[in-house]
């Protein structure tokens, strides 16, 4: 479930990229987490709660070398 999460948020850099714009769309953001939680067959404060774990866990794992 990790990378098939992963590779659907990368298809929307509006959820992660604070350079676009679109960042501070959040509807925008929002229907983007409903897509992605449908795919998963699961609920968007779920799926979004699973990304900020992975995400942190990326981020200590690279700023520690």
């Amino acid at each position: 479930m990790n990378e098939l999460l992963i590779q659907l948020v990368e298809k929307c850099p509006h959820i992660y990229n604070k350079t676009l714009k679109e960042y501070k769309d959040d509807k925008m953001k929002d229907n983007s987490w409903l897509s992605i939680a449908e795919f998963l067959d699961s609920e968007p404060a779920i799926v979004k709660k699973r990304w900020d774990n992975l995400r942190d866990r990326f981020v200590r794992a690279h700023t520690l070398k």
